[in-house]
């Protein structure tokens, strides 16, 4: 029988997932994804190995006129143009997208524009002080010496029909967005982005590319930001609480079942800020919004007294825990930080699924509808607050960037990081304890699945990690947990979200740890403090008992605040 590529892949996706622990990411359905761009880099930032055009600069040596933020940062663009290369067609624009202001420094982002249409994967990322300072610059912008298409032949809804025919979904989707755009190749073609989150098979959140003019389907790729493991979540989990390992008495999943030890590890938790809707209290509040959209269903519950107390033998245990961990993290963030990052797909609090995946063992963040979803294969995932605030960071990387990186598994080690600094901020595993450095320590390193490390960068140093993103994430997360021991927890964490708002979607792991560095420069770290980050990142010896990571950075200077050309 001759089958058409649809079909085929879906053989293929069912025959991969018969052999597979975790549910597939669908690989046969990928299309024209190509690999990341050859880079070298320099003390001055990262450049293109083929034409040496600037991808990143570090410490650009420019102070701007005193202004508003996107004036100072088209003052650099215009004046350093050659340099960036962006006098290549007298058609290019750069259109404003995104001005963040952070306090030390403003993050401003502009999109490629050619012949009024937005080209596909560009950007200009502008980093910013107020008094004129450019801290760091990412760029991913496209030569335009092609013939453009003609004009689109077919609309939006045509080209979400070709999308879904060669994804094998229905006619339903969670979200669903097209805009119009140019993918340049060895051709300007004209094409559909679109952004689709299917009901049902396949799932995940999809970008699709479809030629505007042929109605052809020229690029697919899934970017939910998924969790390959499962996960639930305690204080931050019964194993980490009670200082045990998986398989002691009492101390395993037993298909949901509850024990009176793991009885003993779940604590009395505030959930803050509830709702009130019928009569009834719900799980939606400002930081945190329980809702149920996928199967399995009925996982949000309600209480006419405000008191959900569960065991996990309970499903509505899952939403209750997802709640308070999201919650209280989202609050840390926002008030304790003073980092102002929430959902900008939607006004609330960040909204999940505690069962869901149809019950697969995965959980995902989609960037489209900016949701995170928690399946229940092994350990249930929402149990776990590493798999919570994993796939949450996923989300966080997002909201602050618009669009993340997901290069050397930048977007994995952002998740990483961000829930062992969250688990490891509740001092259960002493340092010399393996479990210390264990990401997911509920729900893998188990009979499901072997979870994930934090010291990683013992094992390997950065010009040797693997190609896997979840592999090359550890390492990202591992830098950044050498400086959460060496300056503390809110330190290192708020000089980390802040780099990662200068980041852009091409960004490596090499990039955003120069934007770390700068972050805190810029945000009056003292001259010790980014010292340390500095060795931390850039220092490696040979003992692996004491190596640190090999990053090529600079040292920026620091006591930058308030100054302008040098004078005040």
């Amino acid at each position: 029988m001759r089958m058409t590529p649809v079909a085929s892949a879906l053989l293929l996706a069912l025959a991969a997932s018969a052999h597979a622990a975790k549910a597939p990411l669908l690989a046969p359905l990928q299309l024209g994804v190509e690999p990341e761009v050859a880079s070298m880099t320099t003390t001055e930032g990262r450049f293109d190995a083929a034409s040496g055009r600037p991808l990143a600069l570090y410490q650009p040596d420019f102070v701007a006129a005193r202004a508003d933020a996107e004036t100072m940062a088209r003052e650099f663009l215009q004046a350093r143009a050659a340099d960036l290369g962006l006098q290549r067609s007298a058609d290019l624009g750069l259109a404003t997208r995104l001005v963040r202001d952070f306090g030390p420094f403003s993050v401003v982002r502009f999109e490629q524009l050619w012949r009024e249409l937005p080209v596909y994967g560009s950007e200009v990322v502008v980093g910013v002080t107020p008094a004129g300072k450019i801290l760091q610059v990412q760029q991913m912008l496209e030569p335009l010496d092609h013939e453009p298409a003609p004009a689109a032949t077919i609309d939006a809804a045509e080209a979400i029909l070709a999308a879904a025919q060669y994804l094998g979904a229905g006619s339903e989707f969670h979200h669903a967005q097209s805009r119009q755009m140019w993918w340049i190749r060895e051709s300007a073609l004209r094409v559909w982005r679109l952004q689709l989150e299917p009901q049902g098979y396949p799932g995940g959140s999809w970008e699709v590319l479809v030629d505007a003019v042929s109605g052809e389907v020229v690029r697919v790729q899934d970017v939910a930001h998924r969790f390959d493991g499962t996960g639930r979540a305690f204080n931050p989990d019964p194993l980490s609480s009670a200082q045990v390992a998986y398989g002691t008495t009492g101390y395993t999943d037993g298909n949901d079942a509850s024990t009176a030890q793991l009885d003993a590890q779940i604590f009395s938790v505030p959930l803050r800020d509830l709702t009130q809707t019928g009569g009834v209290w719900t799980l939606v509040g400002p930081w945190a919004s329980c809702l149920d959209w996928e199967s399995p269903s009925g996982t949000c519950a309600t209480s006419a007294s405000g008191t959900f107390n569960y065991t996990r033998d309970n499903d509505n245990f899952e939403g209750v825990n997802v709640y308070h961990h999201i919650d209280t993290f989202m609050r840390y963030i926002n008030n304790t930080l003073n980092v102002a990052i929430a959902p900008y797909q939607y006004a609330g609090g960040v909204r999940y699924d505690p069962r869901g995946v149809n019950g697969d063992d995965n959980s995902f963040y989609t960037s489209g509808s900016g949701r995170l979803s928690f399946g229940e294969g092994g350990v249930d995932d929402a149990e776990d607050a590493d798999v919570v605030v994993h796939e949450l960071g996923h989300g966080i990387h997002d909201w602050l960037t618009h669009g993340l990186s997901q290069v050397q598994g930048l977007s994995e080690g952002t998740g990483d990081y961000l829930a062992s600094s969250y688990s490891r901020s509740f001092n259960h595993w002493p340092s010399n304890q393996p479990a210390y450095f264990w990401m997911f320590n509920w729900d893998g390193h188990n009979e499901f699945w072997n979870g994930r490390i934090t010291n990683y960068h013992l094992s390997v140093t950065y010009q040797t990690i693997p190609g896997s993103i979840h592999t090359a994430g550890q390492y990202w997360a591992s830098c950044n947990l050498l400086n959460y021991n060496s300056i503390g927890r809110e330190r290192s964490d708020r000089a980390f979200l802040l780099g990662l708002a200068m980041t852009g979607s091409s960004t490596n792991q090499q990039d955003a740890a120069q934007a770390v560095l700068n972050a805190a420069a810029a945000d009056g770290y003292t001259p010790t403090e980014v010292q340390t980050m500095y060795d931390n990142y850039t220092a490696g010896v040979t003992v692996p008992a004491n190596r640190r990571c090999t990053y090529v950075l600079t040292l920026p200077q620091t006591g930058w605040a308030g100054f302008a050309n040098g004078f005040e």
